[in-house]
């Protein structure tokens, strides 16, 4: 380097000094970018050593981003009534695409794309900010298709794990094969075809049994009484009930009451038999229970609010944003008697459609207490490999246009249930009213 340094101050041409001017600069400049790039690979290093913590950040901020982008969409083309451009769509989509890319094909360790995926749909729902939007998996969609089906495929029996890590018969669905074939409330299931189920196996035996066909047989191993019995049971479709009826006789009136515990496909057609029931008896008046009736599908109820109401009358309105449609009976009236509605906060959805319409419609009184609120209609979208989402599409109103979602019906009649009294005081109250028409 002295050498070199000795050179550089002799005399030279002028053409000299610049090439060793030039040398001078490329030397500088090489050492520059040497020195960038350890830079660079000590950032490397570093980086590495930071991708765990990188591996939760990087699916945090992807499903921020998805749930922030898809909320908005929802939001912005819904409720507004306005739609983002395809060319927009399509930008952000492959935004998103791209960041799921570089994730799978850079990011250090092992990667789970079923859970990044799940992750994203989460985060995509979750962005909504809607409480009655969800990912459903398989089993709790499941659920709630029979529900809302009113039937299944099964045994008929509703069951539990004890204390003793044993399968528990809590109830039996009457008409159901296990009543038919005698499998009773408190029996133990030990074994299904010979495979023993303890509680903590109870969804695997579910599936088994739900996966069966009409006819198929399957054979319990049953403890009751501290015996053993095995009961070969054919499998049939068991139909879920959602509606019970009775009557009751108050000033030399019968009185008819009528539970609807949800809104299922089959629902209307047996709030019909029960009707018909009741009729023969000579009910003046009807009671209609909705305390608990967390809804189900609107269609059904629309259908059964429609069994009270004249041709042409207002049954609800429904919106997605400035657009409103209102929905009006197109049926003849088949129930034409008074009618008191029974109510509590956990009256919500469907039951609130009935309510307001046969109050707004008829004037009939409702006893009770203020209901929940829920006055948004959901879609189950299947989105492949037995995975859902629920998410909400629609608005509906009342009859006369009336909000429902977040602040629910007001009774006309408020009273609470007093558990210190050993009868129901609400459906006491509302029975005297209907005695009363």
């Amino acid at each position: 380097m002295a050498e070199e340094k000795k050179k550089t101050n002799r005399k030279k041409p002028a053409s000299k000094k610049v090439e060793v001017k030039e040398e001078e600069k490329n030397v500088k400049e090489e050492k520059k970018v040497k020195e960038e790039k350890n830079v660079k690979e000590e950032s490397k290093e570093t980086e590495v050593v930071g991708f765990k913590l990188w591996e939760v950040i990087v699916v945090m901020i992807v499903t921020t981003l998805l749930g922030l982008f898809i909320g908005s969409y929802f939001t912005y083309s819904k409720y507004n009534g306005r739609r983002a451009s395809c060319k927009s769509v399509r930008k952000d989509m492959e935004e998103i695409a791209s960041v799921y890319d570089d994730i799978v094909n850079d990011f250090y360790g092992e990667i789970d794309k079923d859970e990044i995926k799940k992750s994203a749909i989460v985060g995509m729902v979750n962005g909504l900010g809607d409480k009655y939007s969800a990912y459903i998996d398989n089993d709790a969609a499941t659920s709630l298709e029979e529900e809302l089906k009113g039937k299944f495929v099964g045994l008929g029996v509703q069951i539990t794990g004890n204390d003793k890590g044993q399968v528990y018969v809590m109830s039996v669905f009457e008409g159901s094969p296990a009543d038919t074939f005698g499998i009773k409330p408190l029996d133990i299931i030990t074994k299904v075809d010979n495979e023993e189920y303890t509680s903590d196996k109870i969804n695997e035996m579910s599936k088994k049994i739900k996966s069966s066909k009409p006819g198929d047989k399957k054979t319990f191993e049953i403890m009751r009484d501290g015996k053993i019995l095995t009961i070969e049971v054919t499998l049939d479709e068991v139909i879920l009930k959602s509606v019970n009826s009775y009557h009751v006789s108050r000033k030399d009136k019968q009185i008819g009451i009528m539970v609807i515990s949800t809104f299922a496909e089959n629902t209307y057609d047996q709030v019909v038999e029960e009707y018909k029931k009741l009729k023969e008896v000579g009910i003046s008046s009807l009671v209609l229970d909705f305390r608990g009736n967390g809804g189900g599908y609107l269609t059904s109820a629309n259908d059964i609010a429609s069994l009270f109401l004249d041709k042409d009358m207002v049954i609800y309105r429904k919106t997605d944003g400035d657009k409103t449609e209102i929905i009006k009976n197109d049926k003849d009236k088949v129930i034409d008697i008074p009618v008191v509605l029974l109510v509590d906060g956990a009256t919500a959805s469907g039951s609130e459609l009935v309510v307001s319409s046969l109050h707004e419609n008829l004037n009939s009184e409702i006893v009770g207490t203020r209901t929940y609120g829920k006055g948004l209609v959901q879609k189950l979208q299947n989105i492949g490999e037995e995975k859902f989402i629920k998410y909400s599409v629609q608005e509906w109103l009342t009859s006369k246009g009336e909000k429902v979602e977040g602040v629910g019906i007001a009774p006309t009649i408020e009273i609470g249930f007093d558990e210190s009294l050993d009868y129901d005081n609400q459906l006491e109250t509302a029975i005297d009213i209907a005695a009363n028409k």
